[in-house]
């Protein structure tokens, strides 16, 4: 049984001998023009040849209807060298219209000849793809409503049409009958989301856990990866661009490809399929298409607009930016500013940063804050009333932690004042002070504020820990324990340890750093 490749469309017989000459080379690079160099057709041919498929091409020239078929004849190039030299045989139609010899040629081909051309592409299997691929591709070229059949035997193509004949063997017939994962244009009610200009994204073709990914140009496969790491796809995509592949279609270069498979993705129209696809490269469950937005490195409303909303709701936060790796400068970029800072590879950060305009931690948070440090007699007398208080409850509760120097500042950084209400210290004094922050130069925080603060900043400096460190954490919870266990009127703790005393509120003063004198009464 053969194929027959069959198109309306005449070839002139030469375009088979003379490799090179191609009337497609000058089509736009997006158009739906598949052929550019001229040279498929005689590469394809001899691989076929050597993989046993027989090749016979007929069609209508300005000398008539034509049948070529391809012969090998034994040559000796000496030295025990031997190899096969391929012939162009070519049929006629007499004027009995009976196939009749014509001339015979020699193509100065041998059957060794263009090695790639019967190899698979990439992890793919199918030796006959990329001979296959021509003949389509260019019946595809010519005519749009070409055909495809099994037939039991060759005949001259009727005058204004070309077909081309192979062996319908066992590997052509696996292709043609997986179309998608091959030519995309030859499945039928296939489920599709264009991008204008750009491609065209299907489901993906193999979806086993052992699959592959495959990549396409004009619906054609140019790539197949087996699914592992790194490359593995989410989907199959299409790119429109045909100058992305080479002589032989496949990738030229990869970081083109990338490139434009980055663009593609980038400018998805479906915000279902854009939070799905976030959502998978985020965990690390798509190698390819993280590593292709990572190319991207601008992007435009309302495409810009579909990734922002979907990865706010990935985070389920508003105001993001990229972490810095800085414990002490990403917590303060959540805690003070308000944003979360996000951990990505550094494709997505590229993608994040660039296309989205994500901000980075270290951008949200001043390197060198500006603080005015205030003097305690320059507070309001309601502030230093509610200092006073809630000192006094401090030193009795945790009269041990009373001798951490007390600095009250103001920051100029308005977020700053919202949202801080005191530090364990700063610079070089960090975790051995107690800051408490001001809302303006003469007001401090309520009181449950300004106890809490005391309480929270003495824990960092007892245990040189940052907010989420378990230590700092466990010191918490130790705290919430001595004083339930105080209520309970024990002397020992649960681990059977003596209780601190509490401390006499009356009798401890602050250690307030500007050493201003605390009158009795300011704290009445």
């Amino acid at each position: 049984m053969y194929l027959e490749i069959s198109n309306t469309g005449c070839l002139h017989r030469d375009e088979v001998r003379l490799i090179g000459f191609s009337a497609k080379a000058d089509a736009p690079p997006d158009s739906n023009i598949i052929g550019q160099f001229g040279t498929g057709t005689a590469f394809a041919t001899v691989a076929a040849l050597r993989l046993g498929l027989e090749v016979a091409i007929t069609s209508t020239d300005a000398f008539g209807r034509y049948f070529l078929r391809f012969e090998l004849e034994d040559i000796d190039m000496g030295g025990g060298k031997k190899s096969q030299e391929i012939y162009l045989q070519y049929w006629t139609i007499n004027d009995d219209g009976e196939a009749v010899r014509s001339c015979r040629k020699p193509w100065n081909i041998v059957i060794e000849a263009f090695r790639q051309w019967d190899k698979p592409i990439g992890d793919d299997d199918a030796k006959a793809f990329k001979i296959l691929r021509e003949f389509i591709c260019n019946a595809r070229d010519e005519d749009q409503d070409f055909t495809i059949s099994e037939v039991k035997e060759q005949c001259f193509a009727p005058e204004g049409r070309t077909s081309v004949y192979l062996f319908h063997t066992d590997e052509v017939k696996k292709v043609l009958d997986t179309p998608e994962r091959y030519f995309k244009f030859l499945v039928k009610d296939i489920s599709t989301i264009e991008v204008p200009g750009i491609g065209r994204l299907t489901s993906k073709s193999e979806k086993d856990a052992l699959g592959k990914s495959r990549m396409f140009v004009q619906d054609i496969l140019v790539s197949c990866d087996e699914d592992f790491l790194f490359n593995k796809a989410l989907l199959d995509y299409s790119l429109n661009d045909r100058t992305l592949v080479s002589e032989d279609r496949t990738i030229k270069r990869t970081s083109d490809f990338r490139k434009a498979l980055g663009r593609l993705i980038a400018n998805i129209p479906d915000e279902a399929l854009v939070r799905v696809i976030l959502s998978q490269v985020i965990n690390g469950e798509s190698g390819v298409e993280q590593d292709a937005l990572g190319y991207v490195l601008e992007l435009k409303d309302p495409a810009k607009g579909r990734w922002l909303k979907a990865l706010r709701a990935n985070y389920k936060w508003d105001k993001l930016c990229l972490a810095s790796g800085l414990a002490s400068l990403d917590e303060d970029a959540r805690q003070i500013y308000g944003y979360l800072p996000i951990t990505v590879d550094s494709d997505l950060e590229r993608f994040f940063g660039k296309a989205l305009g994500i901000p980075k931690a270290r951008d949200i948070v001043p390197n060198k804050p500006k603080y005015a440090f205030l003097r305690f007699r320059d507070l309001d007398e309601g502030s230093r009333h509610r200092f006073m208080a809630a000192f006094r409850i401090f030193a009795r509760l945790f009269p041990h932690r009373v001798e951490y120097p007390i600095v009250f500042f103001l920051s100029d950084n308005e977020e700053e004042v919202k949202r801080v209400c005191a530090y364990a210290g700063g610079g070089e004094e960090k975790f051995t002070e107690i800051w408490i922050h001001a809302l303006s130069p003469t007001e401090l925080r309520d009181t449950r504020t300004l106890l809490s603060s005391l309480i929270h900043e003495s824990r960092h400096n007892a245990t040189k820990m940052l907010d989420y460190d378990r230590g700092f954490v466990a010191a918490a919870e130790d705290d919430i324990l001595h004083l339930v266990c105080h209520m309970m009127g024990m002397g020992r703790n649960m681990s059977g340890e003596l209780l601190k005393p509490l401390g006499d509120p009356d009798r401890i003063k602050p250690n307030i750093k500007d050493q201003i004198v605390i009158d009795e009464e300011a704290g009445d």
